[in-house]
């Protein structure tokens, strides 16, 4: 019953498929109907999946018995019609069955849904059974706490949803005698965003390509105009894209810098939304950001500022409190919630999965268990720290975890490549080794390149990017080329292709776009043919003689232990030092 390569196997697979399908699908509406049927029809789910794994296993394990004692009884015959045994002759190699190595996998991570019922559902949120749609803390101001000449425009709301669309398109600056306005040339690329321009007199315009996608003008005085804008670098990536205040005299530019009041209740500066209402008083500039749902970690509300444009450091005048709607519980800490539920999702989820993958691999030696182990693994991590810092779980800092994911997968995908380099090639442990390395492989790109290429930190620019290059698409490349891992090889070469892209986003002319990515595949192109016919030949030699060293000696270290103790091995000569690690 070895399904990998047989027409027979072909439909074997999709049967799986569709019948996952189906079971998913009746799990989904039993969540939805009462969680407690979901969690039934998920633990069932699960049982089906490793139930179904072990009786392929053992079917399969089975036929190839059969087949090495057919193999066998021939071998016999045939020795005893030539006297001597036929070198042809060999037991089939009994490979592990790829769909119950599918179907393992597959159980292990429905394991851990179903336990992911449980923390969900017992440990209710502070705001009833489901907080979906019900913001975690509101921004509420005291108007009458402002000045008398601003209460009237701060407690009007309704001015705050204009997305932006407040202001001139172009202001005249007295005192410099410098018109500001806003203006695209389509000359150069009809799809580009528009920038600001400053002309004098009759000099040519001046364009200011850091300053995109710009607000309307706010004419504070007659030497100072304020806009907001996104740096020109968050136009590359796909972070949250901040809005910030600049303010100019058509000369200088300023920006908006951080408050020095910022509290924990109080945001770092930059703005998730474009500002839609601006105010000007006794050259003061007061603005107004909404916050939705979806932008500030669960946070709404309208957020007043006020900003001095000779320092520009803004005032906030709001304050960040819990949500309160008539099914809220104000006794309960949002924190705690999160706290008790991680703490839950420790024992009956990540857990349960990290012991039963360790389990599957160091007694079946199941491929899929590389992977699942390192899931598991780093919900026990995650898990942990949530139980311990809740307050990790707040994503304005960006993705979390990057650090235990840079750091780990790094360590991961060294011990599985070392172990990989230890073992004989035909092993059944190089298998789960190998997907164990992928795992770790696509943790430590994704962690190290939230890490190296972080445009809210001014990490996106030349020398980061170069630092990411070598500290992340070449390690992959060259430990891809040492282990033979076609995976980690097609991650370092999308790494070139990233390349590509930030190179062909310097210039904005199709011409130039064209030329970075048909140089950038030439040269990859050639690059890779040398690579690979000369150099990874080498590279794995040379790291086989560095692992086998590294082995040598760890077995004299533990060989001098072991005659330390008046222990004799026996054999010693024939132990393998790599089975020492």
């Amino acid at each position: 019953m070895c399904c990998c390569s047989s027409n027979e196997g072909v439909f074997t697979w999709l049967s799986a498929v569709l019948v996952n399908i189906a079971f998913i699908s009746l799990i989904t509406w039993g969540a939805t109907t009462a969680w407690p049927v979901g969690f039934a029809l998920s633990a069932v789910y699960t049982a089906f999946l490793l139930g179904m794994a072990r009786w392929l296993e053992v079917a399969t394990q089975r036929e190839y018995n059969t087949l090495e004692d057919a193999i066998n009884v021939e071998a016999e015959v045939i020795e005893d019609e030539n006297d001597q045994s036929s070198p042809s002759a060999h037991s089939p190699a009994a490979k592990y069955p790829s769909l119950a190595n599918l179907l393992y996998g597959l159980g292990i991570l429905s394991l851990g849904v179903t336990g992911f019922f449980l923390p969900i559902n017992i440990v209710t949120s502070c705001t009833g059974p489901s907080t979906y749609g019900h913001p975690r803390y509101v921004w509420k101001t005291d108007v009458s706490a402002l000045p008398a000449n601003v209460q009237e425009w701060a407690a009007d709301d309704s001015n705050v949803y204009q997305d932006g669309n407040v202001g001139a398109t172009f202001a005249y600056l007295p005192s410099s005698g410098i018109t500001i306005f806003q203006g695209t040339d389509f000359s150069l690329n009809p799809a580009r965003p528009e920038r600001l321009w400053t002309v004098q007199g009759g000099s040519a315009p001046m364009e200011h390509v850091e300053y995109a996608y710009s607000s309307p003008l706010i004419v504070v005085s007659d030497t100072t105009v304020c806009f907001q804008s996104r740096p020109e670098q968050q136009l590359h990536t796909n972070r949250a894209q901040l809005y910030y205040i600049y303010c100019t005299n058509g000369i200088v530019f300023q920006k908006e810098r951080s408050s020095d009041n910022n509290t924990n209740t109080s945001p770092p500066a930059g703005h998730y939304g474009r500002l839609g209402s601006f105010y000007t008083v006794d050259g003061a500039l007061w603005f107004k950001e909404a916050v939705a749902i979806q932008q500030r970690n669960g946070d709404s509300g309208t957020m007043v500022y006020s900003l001095n444009t000779e320092v520009m450091v803004p005032t906030l005048h709001s304050t960040r409190i819990p949500y309160d709607s008539p099914d809220n519980d104000n006794s309960c800490d949002p924190m705690q919630v999160t706290s008790r539920r991680a703490l839950l999702t420790l024992f009956v989820c990540s857990v349960p999965m990290a012991v039963l993958s360790i389990a599957l691999w160091t007694t079946k030696q199941v491929p899929s268990m590389g992977i699942t182990f390192f899931v598991s693994i780093s919900l026990v991590y995650i898990s942990t720290r949530l139980a311990i810092e809740p307050e990790l779980g707040d994503l304005d800092g960006g993705p979390p975890f990057r650090l235990w994911f840079t750091l780990s997968g790094l360590i991961c995908l060294t011990v599985s490549a070392y172990l990989l380099l230890s073992i004989d090639s035909s092993s059944r442990m190089s298998e789960p080794l190998r997907s164990s390395l992928v795992a770790s492989a696509i943790a430590f790109c994704w962690g190290a390149t939230c890490l190296f290429l972080d445009p809210v930190n001014d990490h996106d620019n030349l020398a980061w990017w170069t630092l990411w290059n070598i500290f992340v698409v070449w390690p992959l490349i060259l430990i891809g080329a040492a282990t033979n891992s076609i995976s980690l090889l097609v991650m370092g070469g999308l790494g070139f292709m990233a390349d590509a892209f930030r190179l062909a986003d310097l210039g904005e002319s199709t011409l130039f776009f064209f030329l970075v990515f048909s140089l950038t595949g030439l040269a990859v192109g050639i690059l890779g043919y040398y690579f690979t016919t000369r150099y990874q030949p080498v590279i794995q030699r040379w790291t086989q003689a560095q692992v086998k060293e590294s082995n040598r000696w760890l077995y004299l270290k533990y060989q001098r232990h072991f005659y330390s103790q008046d222990i004799v091995l026996e054999g010693s000569d024939n132990v393998d030092p790599s089975m020492l690690l």
